[in-house]
């Protein structure tokens, strides 16, 4: 970045700079103006092409991006494309591609070096436990994943290397779906407790903890009578008192009845615990959007099948990662991982990116691993990359610090009046525009996009 420019802006107002949001680059088209609600909410950006472009100029003069509040609705980006308002839609949700297909309508499909995956925080004790990573990978039916969630648009995978970069293999790329093997595992370490005893043993629990507090709010009320030695209030009798501790006990089960009713699930058969008493709960920990919400929702039912709770915190986009990259507060995070077209998977896995802001988001130390990747780093011959990606395939899979679940696809759509759109394969969804000075619209050549 040119130091003259933004020497003078700190970095938390780069984004809503005014140089940023009226850039000067190299591209085929250049800021032409920008419009905002009363709120200050930026609806509409329009560009205009650059005629002294250092390639062959666009053929489309005008471009404008126009932002809606929501996808579906009268007011939605949806409808706008349907209508005709806009001539483009820049991602079309799996759940709405169905009102989204029309005759003049073409949906592009590519594909994106990225996936989805669940990463085990081997810093939680319970998480360094093989025999549970694996238990919970194995009862894992990514396609039914994939077909409920992504309509089956998409690919399973089973290790962290992509198709198409060094090391993939289809024999490697296999998934292991076995519930009744998954509980064999872990009833070596944790025993099966049917739904009834866990919710006698857990209101038991949490009748203990309600009589601790009783018993601390009656020390705190004695010693303050003890020391208000002017009190006249008149003493209360014995009777009076265990009549009003048994009322309270009788109101203190019931709102435990109440809270355990919204805990337990009906359809969840046993739970598990540990020689310690201790019961097996997860938590998972995932962006608030519909996707990771559909997924987050089936891997809870699958774990339900091998006694396992799970507990499922969705956090906002924008918080992720002060609220959980930065922290690692989570048993297992659902995350997706934008690998790029570069292959190197050091900043994904190498001890050295364990904390934050690196991505070895679980906490993944492995000494042979550590060396794989340095040497990966400094060799350009392809033979010898792929037998090092091989064998760090080899062993993450063999150690499951994550379980993959599957790559996503991107959809957009354009009006079919829109020509010349050649992209397959790209590294970032902003990469459809890679050759956007060879599009070109049967019109007078003007282009609305939709965000």
């Amino acid at each position: 970045l040119p130091e003259h420019v933004w020497s003078q802006i700190s970095p938390e107002r780069i984004r809503l700079a005014q140089r940023n949001l009226q850039p000067i680059g190299t591209g085929p088209f250049m800021f032409k103006k920008l419009v905002k609600d009363e709120s200050g909410y930026i609806y509409r950006y329009e560009l205009v092409r650059y005629e002294n472009y250092h390639r062959d100029p666009a053929f489309i003069k005008d471009f404008v991006f126009q932002f809606y509040n929501e996808y579906d609705g009268e007011t939605g980006a949806v409808q706008a494309l349907r209508q005709g308002k806009v001539d483009g839609l820049s991602f079309v949700p799996s759940d709405l591609q169905n009102k989204v297909e029309r005759k003049h309508i073409e949906l592009h499909t590519l594909h994106l070096p990225q996936y989805n995956a669940l990463f085990f925080n081997l810093g939680v004790e319970k998480m360094q436990s093989k025999n549970l990573r694996t238990a919970l990978s194995d009862s894992i039916d990514k396609d039914r994943i994939l077909a409920e969630v992504l309509n089956g648009e998409g690919q399973t995978l089973g290790s962290p290397i992509l198709p198409g970069f060094p090391g993939f293999t289809e024999e490697k790329n296999t998934s292991v779906y076995d519930v009744q093997e998954a509980n064999e595992l872990l009833d070596n370490n944790w025993s099966r407790v049917s739904a009834e005893e866990y919710r006698a043993l857990r209101k038991e629990t949490l009748l203990k903890e309600w009589e601790g507090q009783q018993k601390a709010i009656e020390t705190a009320k004695e010693e303050e009578n003890t020391e208000d030695t002017a009190s006249t209030t008149p003493e209360i009798s014995t009777e009076v008192l265990e009549a009003e501790k048994t009322r309270l006990r009788e109101l203190a089960e019931q709102e435990i009845d109440i809270r355990l009713d919204k805990e337990i699930n009906d359809v969840q058969s046993f739970y598990r615990k540990n020689s310690k008493g201790e019961f097996l709960n997860i938590q998972i920990v995932t962006a608030d959007n519909k996707e990771f919400k559909q997924v987050a929702e089936l891997l809870s039912a699958f774990w339900q099948d091998i006694g396992v709770m799970t507990n499922i915190k969705y956090v906002n986009s924008k918080d992720f990662n002060k609220e959980v990259l930065k922290t690692r507060d989570y048993d297992v995070l659902l995350y997706g991982v934008i690998v790029g077209n570069d292959p190197n998977q050091f900043p994904f896995w190498h001890s050295s990116q364990v904390n934050f802001p690196g991505l070895n988001l679980s906490g993944y130390i492995n000494r042979n691993a550590d060396v794989l990747l340095e040497q990966a780093q400094k060799e350009s011959d392809p033979d010898k990359l792929i037998e090092i990606y091989s064998k760090l395939q080899d062993i993450i899979i063999a150690e499951k610090p994550a379980t993959f679940l599957f790559i996503p696809i991107y959809t957009y759509a354009t009006s079919d009046k829109v020509q010349g759109i050649d992209a397959t394969r790209i590294a970032r969804p902003a990469d459809r525009f890679a050759d956007v000075n060879t599009w070109f619209v049967n019109t007078k050549g003007k282009w609305n996009f939709s965000k």
